[in-house]
Formats: C-alpha cells, structure tokens, sequence
C-alpha cells in the first residue's frame, strides 16, 4: 500500500477481497460440491454497501466526486469560491446531521439485539458504516479546508 493511502481506500481494498474471495468460494461450491453457503451472499452485499458509503468520503479527500460545471463557465472566479464553499458548508450540516440520526438509529438497532440472516452477527455491526460514513466525511470536509487554508497561507509568504 502506498503512504498516501486513506483509511478508506485501506479498508475498501480489504472488503473488495472479501468478496472476491466468497465470491469465488460460492461458486466453487455451487458447482463443485452442488452446496449453497447464504452468509456469502450476505457477506457480500454489506461489504459491498460499505465500499459505496467509504468511496463518498473518499471521494471529498480526493476531490473526484462528479459536480456539473455549468454554472462556472458564467460566473467570476470569486463567485465560484463562494459557491464552493456555501455548497460544501451545506454538505457538512447534512453530514452532521447524518452521523446525528445516524448513531440514534445505531443505538436502537443495538438495544434490540437483531441478528443478521445468514452470518447470525449483530445488526449493529452492519449499520456502524452510516455514522462511520458520515464521521469520515465531515472529517475529510474539514481536511480540505485546511489544506486550502495551508496553500492560501503559503502564498500569503
């Protein structure tokens, strides 16, 4: 793995082997030894569901989300800075107010002790990516304003 790796990337990459790995083992054994394991379906899908909900604070830190730039190709560059920024300040009031809910709901999932289906682990465990998610957003929002802030600084000088 390179330095510049994020957390994210480290643990999508482990999840992505994840389900290669079922993956493979599924279809070996449906076609093999003429036996289904469920927990590998299920296994996949939530390591899947975390790889989408990971790759969107991926995304802020790398600046790689899809935006449509319609609108910059009329506006004043100052403008377009304040929109960014006014777009961004929303993003991390609704990222806030996701990890909010979100722990709420994960708190509730844990009183009631549901398992999942085919692995029998605790709900909870699957629904850790949503304040997990929004945590690392808000954090990698705030890590590009920084670093911005570091470049402006460095200008200044």
């Amino acid at each position: 793995m390179k330095k510049k790796d994020t957390f994210e990337e480290a643990l999508g990459g482990i999840l992505m082997a994840v389900i290669f790995i079922c993956a493979t083992f599924q279809v070996l054994n449906r076609f093999i030894l003429h036996f289904s394991a469920p927990w590998t379906e299920e296994l996949c899908r939530y390591a899947f569901i975390w790889i989408a909900f990971l790759g969107i604070a991926n995304g802020i830190k790398r600046g790689t989300h899809l935006n449509v730039n319609l609108i910059e190709n009329v506006l004043p560059k100052k403008a377009i800075t304040v929109l960014d920024v006014a777009l961004d300040a929303v993003f991390l009031l609704l990222m806030g107010y996701m990890f909010r809910i979100s722990l709420d709901y994960l708190m509730k999932v844990a009183r009631y002790g549901t398992l999942s289906v085919g692995l029998k682990i605790p709900m909870w465990i699957v629904y850790l990516i949503l304040p997990l998610f929004s945590a690392l957003t808000i954090v990698r929002l705030v890590e590009k304003y920084v670093r911005k802030l570091a470049r402006s600084k460095e200008g200044e000088t």
